[in-house]
């Protein structure tokens, strides 16, 4: 896994942590996630930049503002989905939030899903309009899993239109 350097160190946290607050959720935390944030609780990356397709179908980019902490702030738990909001509750595992609010989760909507969920882009602000989702916020993918997440992590591009 590619090292995304830390701007801001807030030092460690032990492992123990980390999969207790799992345990609470009911989920089981990809290994690669649990070594680097033991090793930087609640940091924010040098290299944060990645890419993603947008609800109007557009290629997009965005950026990691902040990894949620568990002893350092910005802690994890003002990550979550309040109960009951989206029906995304204990499903969408926020780690991680974009300048704009929006969170950078795990995606344990899936019941074969174990310790490699999918990494998506949950819109603070965006909702969708009709059919089974309808007034949920819109998910956005980003990666098969968090390895290949941070792999995907550059420095800052500016795309321009031809």
């Amino acid at each position: 896994m590619q090292d995304i350097g830390d701007l801001y160190p807030n030092g460690e946290v032990e492992k123990k942590v980390i999969q207790n607050f799992a345990n609470t959720l009911g989920v089981e935390f990809p290994p690669e996630y649990i070594k680097l944030i033991s090793q930087h609780d609640g940091f924010y990356p040098q290299i944060s930049s990645f890419d993603f397709v947008d609800t109007n179908g557009e290629l997009n980019i965005s950026c990691i503002a902040e990894f949620s902490g568990y002893i350092h702030t910005p802690r994890i738990e003002g990550m979550q989905f309040p109960e009951g909001d989206d029906d995304y509750s204990g499903k969408l595992i926020g780690f991680g939030m974009t300048p704009g609010g929006d969170f950078i989760c795990f995606d344990y909507r899936f019941p074969w899903i174990k310790d490699q969920p999918k990494i998506v882009l949950v819109l603070h602000d965006d909702f969708y309009d009709y059919g089974v989702n309808k007034d949920k916020r819109k998910v956005l993918y980003l990666a098969d899993r968090f390895e290949y997440f941070i792999n995907s992590l550059h420095e800052y591009i500016e795309y321009i239109e031809y």
